[in-house]
């Protein structure tokens, strides 16, 4: 999804993102940094108006110029933004503010109270039918709940988040039929099991689910978990889209490991079945996830920029097919946006010769750092860095 956050002085990082990566432990897959510049000229013409700046990968600024008498206008300068690809924002709801709580005592990170259900779902009806109508068009995806399975963050009952989750279906599909409605975001199986034999799988589109595990081979398994609940509860036909989720953390070392769990974390979601995954979070390395820059965001780790290269060999690429061998080698098989096939290869346990299946002609061999080389013989050597191996010459930077 997207997240906009204003930022007063059009330089470095604002404070709000800082928190929302420190408290709420997200990064959006595209950040949107927005400055309001006030000028001396009554008004601005519409092709000065705005100006954006690639920060990185998934980060953009814009800065916007208002005359001394315009106002400012959020909406039109989000318009304008769109019109240079910033879109499908997914926007996570709740929590409750302290004067609707059911427990205004309960204070954290979050607020006070805001783990808490409302006094009266009246509120939540208001706020829910707010939001849609404001951002009708604008905004089309949205996740009911964050990790309800934490009382950091939700401490009412599972029926409680079923009601509110049916009231906000219905409201949001009523705003705009073609919004989609994610489900509340657990990261534990058994509470996802508890959500859905409380009904929440008819008020909504998709199932939302965190998936933090090192190494990302470990996913598979709790991604099979999860598909498990799914069809234990009858609803395997529901799309599920990992909305957080990452590997490694801040002693990740060398960076080479570091950027190898961002693309196998990437491999393995697309391999198991999740129709999206949300790398959790862009920014300096944490305790829950490898780095992607250093302290200029503009700089940015070799984890950045492999994901730059994963990017380019995946955009318009189709999963063909999946499969681990008996070694623990992972194979993972694709149909590129230009016709071609191509296999990822990789074995996070060893380095092993793997032999080239002989029904594929490959030519070449693309690391995740930008490097290509020949494939000579009928067979290559691969370890825990993922290798694109493809039948005809290209580069990827």
């Amino acid at each position: 999804g997207i997240a906009i956050f204003l930022d007063a002085k059009a330089s470095g990082i604002p404070r709000a993102l800082l928190n929302n990566i420190k408290f709420n432990r997200v990064m959006h897959e595209q950040v949107v940094l927005l400055t309001m510049v006030n000028r001396e000229q009554p008004r601005i013409a519409a092709g000065k108006r705005l100006t954006v700046t690639p920060v990185c990968e998934g980060i953009v600024r814009v800065v916007a110029h208002v005359g001394f008498m315009e106002k400012p206008n959020i909406f039109a300068i989000l318009r304008e933004a769109e019109q240079h690809g910033v879109q499908d924002i997914l926007l996570t709801l709740g929590q409750t503010p302290p004067w609707a709580s059911t427990d205004p005592d309960d204070v954290n990170y979050i607020g006070a109270g805001a783990p808490a259900p409302p006094t009266d779902n009246q509120y939540w009806r208001d706020y829910i039918t707010a939001v849609a109508q404001r951002y009708k068009g604008r905004i089309r995806n949205y996740e009911i709940w964050n990790e309800p399975n934490d009382p950091t963050y939700y401490t009412g009952t599972v029926d409680e988040l079923a009601e509110l989750t049916a009231e906000a279906y219905s409201i949001i599909k009523s705003v705009d039929p073609g919004n989609t409605v994610l489900s509340p975001a657990a990261y534990a199986p058994g509470y996802l099991s508890q959500l859905l034999q409380a009904g929440i799988a008819s008020n909504v589109d998709m199932i939302a689910y965190h998936f933090y595990e090192t190494p990302p081979e470990a996913a598979a398994a709790d991604i099979a978990n999860v598909n498990l609940v799914m069809a234990a509860n009858g609803v395997s036909a529901i799309p599920l889209w990992a909305t957080e989720g990452a590997s490694g953390d801040n002693t990740t070392v060398p960076e080479s490991l570091a950027a190898a769990y961002l693309v196998r974390k990437y491999l393995v979601q697309l391999a198991f079945g999740s129709i999206r995954f949300d790398w959790y979070a862009w920014g300096k390395a944490t305790t829950f996830c490898v780095g992607t820059e250093e302290n200029d965001p503009r700089v940015l780790t070799e984890a950045g920029r492999a994901f730059g290269i994963l990017l380019n060999w995946l955009h318009g690429a189709s999963l063909t097919g999946a499969s681990i061998d008996s070694s623990y080698t992972w194979q993972i098989g694709l149909t590129l946006a230009d016709g071609n096939h191509a296999l990822i290869v990789w074995n996070p346990n060893a380095t092993v010769p793997f032999t080239i299946p002989a029904a594929l002609h490959f030519v070449s061999q693309h690391d995740i750092f930008g490097n290509a080389t020949p494939v000579e013989g009928s067979s290559v050597s691969i370890g825990g860095s993922p290798v694109l191996l493809m039948s005809h010459q290209q580069r990827w930077r």
